[in-house]
């Protein structure tokens, strides 16, 4: 008898989740409104940012393309120096150290 009613118990239980789940389904649904898109606005924030900041970049790096006289009177400290000198030199150096590194790795 105590088995009968446990099953009864159950289907009743069973059908409560149910009505729970489609009062629940149907709730969100009316109650967001919201497009879908709007969790994507954090994230073109973020990216809105960074291209804010590469294009200041890129400005910068074109105020630098200009002669050394023009970089001096727009009071740029770069003017002391050619834009890029020794930038070879260090890449070398760099990729020199890196090929020992590398080489005396695989003697192990």
């Amino acid at each position: 008898m105590s088995g009968k009613q446990s099953d009864s118990q159950d289907s009743a239980s069973d059908s409560e989740v149910d009505g729970r789940q489609s009062r629940a389904s149907s709730m969100s649904v009316a109650s967001n409104p919201k497009p879908l898109s709007t969790g994507f606005m954090p994230l073109l924030g973020k990216l809105a940012k960074r291209a804010a900041v590469h294009s200041q970049t890129l400005r910068d790096l074109q105020n630098l393309q200009g002669t050394k006289k023009l970089r001096a009177l727009s009071g740029d400290p770069s003017a002391t120096y050619e834009v890029g000198a020794g930038k070879t030199r260090r890449r070398k150096l760099k990729a020199r150290k890196h090929k020992k590194k590398t080489l005396r790795r695989k003697l192990h």
